[in-house]
C-alpha cells in the first residue's frame, strides 16, 4: 500500500465530508450538548465550545451551532495549538511511514516524512504565526482531529493495510474548519525546504524541492532544463531523484531494481 504522496494537509483536505454535523440527529429531531450531557430536543441545536458531541463522536472544538441552523468557528488560532496539531500528524504519519519502509514503498523514513510534509511542521506554524493568522485557526479547528489521526495509527498495526487505509481516508476533519490558504503553502514549502529556493530564468522563486521533479513550475520551464536524469531500461527517462524512492516510475521497474 504505498500512500507515500500524501501531505498532512493534503490529506485532511480529502476528508472534509462529515457523515453528519456535530450535534444533528437522522431520526428528525435534534439534539442539545451541554458540557457533555444530550438531552432530546425540538428542532434546535447548540453545542457548547469546547465540548465533544455524544451524537456523533466527533470533536466540536470551537464550534457553535445556532438555532437558524448557522454554524459559527470560534476557535480562536495560536502558534501552541498549531505546534499540537503538527505534532499529532507528524506523529501519525511516523507510524505510516515506518510501515511503508518495512514494505519497501519508502527508502527510509526521513525520506518519507518529508514527502508526506509531515518533517516541516513546526516550520509551517512559524510561517502562519508570522503572516498568516487564517492558517493559525484553522489549525487550531483541525488539531482535535489531527490528534484522532494519530490515535487510529497508533492502535493499528502494518500488516492491517484496510485498518491503516481507514486512518489515512477515514473522517477526522470537519469542512467548517474553512481550507488551507494556497499562498500560505507556497510560502511553507518556499521556507520550509532543507533546499534553497529556485530561481527561475525570469527572477521568480520557486520552493527548491520544485526543481527537477519532472513539471514545470516557472514559466519558462527552467526548473526542468539541465536536470540528472535516470534512463529506465526500456528507453525513457525520469528525474534522477525518483530513482530507488520505493515506487515504480518506469514502465519496466528497472528505476527500483538493485536499490539498498
Amino acid at each position: 500500500m504505498n500512500l507515500n504522496v500524501l501531505t498532512y494537509r493534503g490529506l485532511l483536505a480529502l476528508t472534509l465530508a462529515l457523515p453528519a454535523c456535530a450535534g444533528d440527529d437522522q431520526g428528525g429531531t435534534e439534539s442539545t450538548t451541554t458540557g457533555g450531557t444530550t438531552t432530546a430536543g425540538t428542532d434546535t441545536t447548540s453545542t457548547t465550545a469546547g465540548t465533544d458531541s455524544e451524537s456523533t463522536g466527533m470533536p466540536t472544538t470551537g464550534m457553535t451551532t445556532t438555532t437558524d441552523g448557522t454554524t459559527t468557528d470560534t476557535t480562536t488560532g495560536d502558534a501552541g495549538a498549531c505546534l499540537d496539531y503538527a505534532a499529532s500528524m507528524a506523529a501519525g504519519f511516523t507510524i505510516h511511514c515506518t510501515c511503508e519502509v518495512a514494505a519497501g514503498n519508502a527508502p527510509d523514513l526521513d525520506t518519507c516524512l518529508v514527502e508526506v510534509g509531515a518533517a516541516d511542521g513546526e516550520c509551517a506554524c512559524g510561517v502562519y504565526d508570522e503572516k498568516y493568522p487564517d492558517m493559525l485557526e484553522y489549525t487550531a479547528c483541525l488539531a482535535p482531529y489531527a490528534a484522532m489521526f494519530h490515535d487510529c495509527m497508533e492502535a493499528s498495526t502494518c500488516d492491517d493495510e484496510e485498518a491503516l487505509f481507514n486512518c489515512l481516508f477515514g473522517t477526522f476533519a470537519d469542512p467548517r474548519c474553512g481550507e488551507p490558504n494556497d499562498a500560505a503553502d507556497f510560502d511553507v514549502a518556499l521556507q520550509c525546504s532543507d533546499k534553497p529556493p529556485f530561481t527561475c530564468g525570469d527572477r521568480t522563486q520557486i520552493p527548491g524541492d520544485w526543481a527537477c521533479d519532472g513539471i514545470d513550475d516557472c514559466e519558462d520551464g527552467s526548473d526542468e532544463q539541465g536536470c540528472p536524469v535516470f534512463e529506465c531500461t526500456s528507453g525513457e527517462e525520469i528525474p534522477l531523484e525518483w530513482k530507488c524512492d520505493g515506487e515504480d516510475d518506469c514502465e519496466d521497474a528497472s528505476d527500483e531494481a538493485m536499490c539498498p
